[in-house]
This record gives C-alpha cells, structure tokens and sequence, in this order.
C-alpha cells in the first residue's frame, strides 16, 4: 500500500467516525457537522462517499443540522457533476 494509498484509506475512516459524531451527538456536535459539510467537497471520491454515507444511517434525519446537511451533500454532487 502507497502512502497516498493509506491516507486516503485513513481519511475515509475519519469521515465515516465524524459522521457517526454528528449522528450520535446531535444538536451538540456543530464543530463535527462542520467538519463533515467540508468533507463533502473532498477531492478523494472514498471520502465524499463516506461523508455523505452518514444519512444511510438511522438517525440521520433526526437533528436539527440534517436539513443543512442535506442542502451541501446535494450542492456538491452537483458541483461533482458538472466538474466530471
């Protein structure tokens, strides 16, 4: 395994740990859903992947951040799209 390799593998980690933050810590975690809404426009496909993964999971739609969250996640594959 590559350097890059493994951190793209480690930032896909983190995503997916800071997804399971904001989900568990709700209307507390503002620092996390920040943090995850910067994911969203990732460069490395594994972890705009994972941050947006965060709503498959129960839960997800049950904080008062969910609506922002919703709002980026589809701005940026958007702006993925087109950029493709």
């Amino acid at each position: 395994m590559s350097i890059r390799e493994y951190v793209a593998e480690l930032a896909e980690c983190c995503t997916k740990a800071l997804g399971t933050v904001v989900l568990k810590a709700g209307d507390g975690a503002e620092r996390a859903v920040h943090q995850l809404v910067q994911l969203f426009d990732a460069p490395e496909e594994p972890v705009r992947e994972a941050a947006v993964g965060a709503f498959s999971r129960p839960g997800a739609f049950e904080t008062k951040a969910a609506p922002m969250l919703a709002e980026r996640a589809a701005m940026a594959a958007a702006l993925l799209s087109v950029r493709d």
